[in-house]
């Protein structure tokens, strides 16, 4: 009766540890359907879900837009590379259950069976309840390693998009490198236009200037030959009135000879 009782302790205790085994194996399988529930994405869904422009697109925003993007870049791949990393803890995690678990099962399998006991006898070599059980124990964790390898591939294709996301920020920091050089490229050549524009500015302004100079020179030059026109005509009405003064004063010359005589005439004959 004792040893019956013994036997049933032990089949007690076994199911009970099997019982927290399979509670902690449905742990484990809902922690890696979470892990496993995300699915894999691909280059443009990966773009999409974490807002990064496609590799078509050119940096033409400014400066500071341009160095905005590029440091949410590098959080972004920093937060893949934490969760990558978080996945890669939990699973060696899993992996260390795994083992455990596996010793635990060997160490069952391998503890020598007592003889005194009827319901030992029954149960050696191997134990129907712990070979059920741990069959089924085995089952469940070759479906979590199946699991853990499906995860395992996720994780890889992550690590593809992180180094394409990589790639894509090396590739835009090339072409936002190379938009600065062509930005001061254009810098230089619209200093050197508007240094010309400035010039052209100054000889129209200068133009203009010597337009108003030359107006006004040409006025002063038709006042000035209005001018001369009055004071030649003065001049040739000076001239015609001397003449006509020297005419008059000839013939008054000669009226006052003609009178001379006639004076002398008369005073000899007196």
């Amino acid at each position: 009766m004792e040893a019956f009782q013994k036997s049933t302790s032990v089949l007690w205790e076994t199911g009970n540890y099997l019982a927290q085994l399979e509670r902690e194996n449905e742990l484990i399988e809902k922690q890696l359907q979470d892990l496993l529930g995300t699915p894999v994405l691909t280059e443009e869904e990966t773009i999409k879900q974490y807002d990064l422009p496609y590799k078509t697109q050119s940096p033409q925003s400014s400066n500071r837009n341009k160095t905005d993007r590029e440091s949410l870049y590098q959080q972004q791949i920093s937060y893949l590379e934490n969760k990558i990393e978080n996945y890669i803890d939990q699973i060696k995690n899993l992996e260390n259950i795994i083992k455990d678990k596996d010793n635990y099962i060997s160490q069952l399998e391998k503890k020598p069976q007592r003889t005194a006991s009827p319901m030992r006898e029954i149960m050696r070599d191997p134990p129907v309840i712990q070979t059920v059980f741990a069959t089924n124990l085995k089952r469940r964790e070759k479906e979590l390693e199946r699991k853990i390898v499906d995860y395992e591939k996720k994780m890889g294709e992550e690590r593809k998009a992180m180094q394409r996301l990589q790639n894509l920020n090396r590739n835009l920091l090339g072409k936002f490198k190379e938009a600065q050089e062509r930005e001061s490229d254009i810098k230089g050549k619209m200093e050197k236009v508007y240094i010309r524009e400035a010039r052209a500015n100054n000889l129209i302004e200068e133009n203009q200037h010597l337009n108003i100079i030359n107006r006004e020179l040409h006025e002063k030059v038709e006042a000035l030959e209005s001018e001369l026109l009055k004071m030649h005509e003065n001049y040739n009405l000076l001239l015609s009135t001397s003449i006509d003064f020297e005419e008059k004063s000839q013939e008054l010359y000669h009226l006052n000879q003609v009178l001379n005589q006639k004076l002398q005439t008369l005073l000899k004959n007196n």
